[in-house]
């Protein structure tokens, strides 16, 4: 699918409140409920909102989202308009999912290839949109599924940690290639890729948002040294942390 305009965002914040009238959005977007509670309503249909649901609007009927202020929703998306010649009635309105893993790395991949260009992000939304066309609805759930989220999470939080695979496979009573087979079937990804993409996602942001200096990153994002760290990061990202701060 060919792309016009592709937008990302987010959104968490009280008092969170929206209403489209029919046709008047002129993107079309791909939405992930990432946590917290709410409702959308879209024509005729209504929906109780919780982690898992995932919709994909072209705001072709009226639409109103509600919030529980209580419980705000965490929400990531993915705005983006088509070119005119491409065929989206094949997409569905929602989907809900045990596990989305997978979904949030390929959101994030389209967040960072938007700070390098555009055609690459088409190419990882492309396949966000595939993978969504994919899911089963309510897909299968696993007995690791929820403890699998949580170490995602926590390797999230603290990437920089020197995590060992073996022990993570203690932790779930489970031989190490055995858990290496579920973590890649929950996430798409093995655990040493992900603890990596991790690393790469903190380093962009203290790079871009801090005053550290880029030995400290480097330490901080679990590297052994700089040299180390540059060599990881060009290879990833096309360009040395030195020149990614400075663009």
């Amino acid at each position: 699918m060919n792309f016009t305009n592709i937008v990302y965002g987010r959104h968490c914040v009280k008092g969170w409140r929206w209403s489209v009238e029919e046709n008047m959005h002129p993107a079309h977007t791909l939405w992930c409920i990432c946590g917290g509670k709410g409702t959308l309503k879209v024509g005729d249909k209504s929906f109780m909102l919780c982690r898992g649901d995932i919709f994909y609007l072209n705001y072709n009927k009226p639409l109103v989202g509600v919030q529980d202020d209580e419980n705000p929703l965490h929400v990531q998306y993915v705005d983006f308009i088509p070119d005119k010649s491409e065929d989206t009635s094949q997409f569905i309105l929602h989907k809900k999912v045990v596990h989305m893993n997978f979904i949030l790395s390929l959101l994030e991949r389209v967040r960072v290839a938007l700070q390098k260009s555009k055609d690459e992000a088409s190419l990882w939304l492309n396949a966000l949109l595939r993978e969504y066309q994919s899911l089963d609805d309510g897909n299968i759930y696993s007995p690791y599924s929820e403890k699998i989220e949580l170490l995602c999470e926590r390797i999230r939080q603290t990437p920089g940690v020197d995590y060992s695979i073996s022990e993570f496979a203690e932790e779930f009573g489970l031989s190490t290639d055995h858990f290496i087979r579920i973590f890649k079937k929950e996430t798409g990804q093995s655990p040493y890729a992900f603890i990596q993409q991790a690393r790469l996602d903190l380093a962009q942001i203290c790079l871009r948002y801090s005053n550290m200096s880029i030995t400290q990153i480097a330490i901080n994002c679990g590297f052994s040294d700089l040299y180390s760290f540059s060599k990881f990061f060009k290879s990833r990202i096309g360009m040395s942390p030195r020149a990614f701060r400075n663009r």
